[in-house]
């Protein structure tokens, strides 16, 4: 029997991964209101600190799950820098 059972559940790990980010947001929020950075209370930047590690996670998720994507992805930046270069 494996010693971490709740954990073998894959939307237990991304509600938990979940949960972890929005509080990870909800600190850095925090902080930078006591730090004096008032930037950080405007609405649109708070959705910003509460959102984007959310969406880079669901994007991440998705194309750590599927391969053909990942490989089209990979071969865009591939491109990229090939123009980059010239």
């Amino acid at each position: 029997m494996t010693k971490y059972l709740i954990f073998q559940n894959a939307y237990i790990l991304i509600f938990i991964a979940t949960f972890l980010l929005f509080s990870a947001s909800f600190v850095l929020k925090i902080t930078l209101h006591h730090i004096g950075n008032m930037w950080a209370s405007t609405q649109s930047n708070l959705y910003t600190i509460f959102l984007l590690p959310q969406i880079a996670f669901v994007i991440t998720k998705v194309i750590s799950g599927n391969i053909a994507f990942s490989s089209i992805v990979r071969v865009e930046w591939k491109d990229l820098d090939e123009i980059i270069m010239r």
